[in-house]
């Protein structure tokens, strides 16, 4: 008996694939963002962001979170990119999302007319594309 209970929880213990996708390992990420930025690393947020955005092509939540980063350290050019990027791909993006990211798209590059379309459209889906 007490060696099927210790075989059990060593068993649940071991996370399976499809455990690693579930959202608290992208929750992880946006954390662990967190704490790399807050520290001063860039460099290494950008390579955990890159990376998570590769394994989940699908989920948003990174790469906006990717684009705010570049945006409060001024790397305009890379801003855009991520930006482009999930307009691109039609990534489901919370409305609020793509109006803060319009915002700072904005402030960091007022020359782009596709940041004031945006703001009027609701995101990139519903007419503003990147070109």
């Amino acid at each position: 008996m007490v060696a099927e209970k210790a075989a059990r929880r060593s068993d649940e213990e071991i996370p399976t694939e499809d455990e690693n996708l579930t959202d608290s390992g992208i929750f992880s990420v946006l954390e662990m963002m967190d704490a790399l930025v807050s520290g001063g690393n860039l460099d290494e947020t950008e390579k955990l962001a890159l990376n998570a955005i590769h394994n989940h092509l699908d989920r948003a939540n990174v790469p906006v979170k990717l684009a705010v980063i570049y945006f409060k350290a001024g790397r305009k050019s890379a801003f855009l990119a991520v930006v482009r990027n999930m307009s691109s791909k039609k990534l489901d993006v919370p409305e609020d999302a793509w109006r803060r990211l319009a915002v700072m798209g904005l402030e960091i590059a007022p020359e782009e007319p596709v940041f004031s379309a945006l703001l009027e459209c609701d995101g990139p889906s519903n007419s503003a594309t990147f070109h």
